[in-house]
């Protein structure tokens, strides 16, 4: 365009940022909660509240499998956490045998 008359152009839009994509998996909350109350009642040996740890565990655990349907399927949190308070429930019940002959006979 040597001289010639200058077109005018549209405006130019600017950008709209995009939203990340989301998953559409739900987080399996009951599976989470009783997989880190037994981690805690790992810890916990030997202590007074490490019964009630071991059943909130197990109660939170067992929801989350069971209500794994409503979470799509997310459930391996869950099954580790009756994993982990089924053997801390396990040596709990193994040291108290083994204090209780220990001790008493």
């Amino acid at each position: 365009n040597c001289g010639g008359a200058v077109k005018p152009q549209k405006p130019v839009q600017p950008v709209q940022p995009t939203q990340p994509a989301r998953d559409n998996k739900r987080v399996n909350g009951f599976g989470i909660a009783g997989f880190v109350l037994s981690i805690i009642s790992l810890f916990a040996l030997s202590s007074p509240l490490q019964i009630l740890l071991i059943g909130a565990a197990f109660g939170f655990s067992i929801a989350g499998v069971i209500l794994r349907k409503k979470f799509k399927g997310v459930y391996g949190l869950a099954v580790a956490g009756l994993a982990i308070s089924s053997f801390v429930l396990f040596i709990d019940i193994l040291v108290m045998i083994i204090m209780f002959s220990v001790f008493v006979f």
